[in-house]
């Protein structure tokens, strides 16, 4: 096992027809499981994890086009490479269009509907998650990123995970968090601290903090039996704040919102 540059699988982590708005309070603790898993059955920590291959299911349905898809796969990434995953791929790019998927339900793998002769016709809703994953949280280019855990703790009735976060320090310095707000119906304000637990020292966010939300806000599917559109569909919303000790953050409901800025303490 030593000698494998590297270990690759892939992940469909949920059963066609099983997919509720529920259903996104279990991917982060899937994905981050099943690396746990992989080495406890022998692939060694000196060799690398790669998801190349992935998506909701190995079926299609609306949830992948739906604002839905967004979030999981903004979540899915996020845990991914937090728990320890080192490269993650978007196999599914190329406009094939919307078709029939599960029992017939209208979907696609790919990030754009197209018409007949696989012209794109709008992006969809997994497109946007991934600008807000390499554009906006990550750093283009080739800069090593430091990837360290973080946490909320705002949960529903039930007791899951409403609000998920995933923190980077990207080679320019910046500190940048990718937020989940998987309340499908409520918006959250929320406190960001940096908490160092060697040096016993708490940051936060100072100065010009850049914000941008993607959510059902700026995207919304409407399903008919021709395969169906979305409208609004987009852009991502981007805005700037001057943040600072006792600054809030609104974090829309159904959405993804990364928050980017210096940190002092």
């Amino acid at each position: 096992m030593e000698e494998l540059a590297f270990f690759s699988f892939e992940h469909y982590p949920i059963e066609p027809g099983k997919i509720a708005w529920s259903s996104l309070y279990d991917e982060a603790t899937l994905v981050t499981h099943i690396l746990e898993v992989w080495r406890q059955d022998g692939v060694p920590a000196t060799v690398p994890l790669f998801i190349t291959e992935s998506n909701i299911s190995w079926q299609s349905s609306e949830a992948f086009v739906d604002v839905w898809g967004a979030l999981w796969l903004a979540d899915y990434i996020g845990a991914f490479l937090s728990g320890g995953g080192d490269a993650v791929y978007y196999f599914h790019y190329l406009p094939l269009g919307v078709g029939r998927g599960h029992n017939g339900s209208m979907g696609t793998f790919d990030m754009f509907s197209a018409d007949k002769d696989l012209k794109i016709i709008q992006p969809l809703s997994q497109y946007f998650a991934s600008q807000l994953i390499n554009l906006e949280w990550v750093q283009p280019g080739d800069g090593a990123h430091r990837i360290f855990p973080a946490a909320s703790d705002v949960h529903d009735g039930a007791g899951h995970v409403l609000i998920t976060t995933y923190a980077v320090l990207r080679p320019d310095g910046q500190w940048s968090l990718m937020v989940v707000n998987k309340d499908q119906e409520n918006a959250h304000e929320v406190g960001i601290s940096f908490d160092d637990a060697e040096k016993g020292s708490r940051g936060v966010f100072t100065g010009l903090v850049a914000v941008t939300t993607f959510g059902k806000e700026q995207y919304q599917w409407h399903a008919n039996p021709k395969g169906g559109f979305a409208d609004p569909d987009g852009p991502v919303v981007k805005s700037t704040r001057n943040a600072g000790t006792g600054t809030k953050f609104t974090l829309p409901a159904a959405s993804i919102t990364v928050i980017r800025g210096k940190v002092a303490r």
